[in-house]
C-alpha cells in the first residue's frame, strides 16, 4: 500500500504538473473533509459516506481489492459495487453504457481507490488532457474478487459543461 498523499512531493521522476497530483489531491480532500467525500459520493450516486463502513483511501496501487494473505484465492472477496470513475476535462463524454471489463494482462497502475470495506469501491482514473483514452477506467483487474454491481462514470467540470469556464 502507498499512502504518501504529500502534494509537494512528485513520485519517482513524474514532473510536478503530472495527473497523479490531481488524484492525490483530491484523495487528500476526500480523507479530510467528510463533507467533501460525501459530496463526490452523492455525484456518483452512491451511498452517503454514513451509511458505509470507514474508508481506506490508497493511490499508485495495483490492486482494486487487498486480499489478506490468510485469504486465498478460492475465497476471494465479494465487492457489493464497484465504480470506476474517469476524471478527465472531456464535456459531455456519456460512459455510462460502458461495462466494466476484466484486463486481460495482470498489470495495473490505479491512481485512486477509495474502499468501504468490500461494501463500495470506487477507483480513479484521472486525464489532465482532453480525449485521453479511457482504457484504463474501462479494463480492471479484479485479482479474482467477485463484483455484484459495476459501473463506468465520467467526472468533469460542471462549469466547463454550463459554459460558465474557460
Amino acid at each position: 500500500m502507498n499512502r504518501h498523499l504529500n502534494l509537494y512531493t512528485p513520485y519517482g521522476s513524474l514532473p510536478a504538473t503530472h495527473e497523479d497530483q490531481l488524484t492525490r489531491a483530491a484523495v487528500t480532500i476526500m480523507r479530510a473533509i467528510p463533507l467533501a467525500r460525501d459530496a463526490v459520493l452523492a455525484r456518483l450516486s452512491a451511498p452517503p459516506s454514513a451509511r458505509l463502513p470507514e474508508p481506506e483511501f490508497d493511490i499508485q496501487t495495483g490492486q482494486v481489492v487487498e486480499l489478506p494473505e490468510s485469504e486465498s484465492e478460492d475465497e476471494a472477496p465479494v465487492i457489493g459495487e464497484l465504480i470506476s470513475v474517469f476524471v478527465s476535462p472531456d464535456v459531455a463524454l456519456d460512459l455510462s453504457e460502458k461495462e466494466l471489463a476484466e484486463r486481460e494482462d495482470h498489470g495495473q497502475r490505479l491512481d485512486g481507490v477509495l474502499r468501504f470495506g468490500h461494501e463500495l469501491v470506487i477507483v480513479i482514473e484521472s486525464k489532465i488532457v482532453g480525449k485521453a483514452p479511457r482504457g484504463q477506467a474501462e479494463r480492471l483487474n479484479l485479482d479474482g474478487a467477485e463484483v455484484d454491481k459495476t459501473r463506468v462514470v465520467q467526472l468533469g467540470s460542471s462549469a466547463a459543461k454550463a459554459g460558465g469556464c474557460t
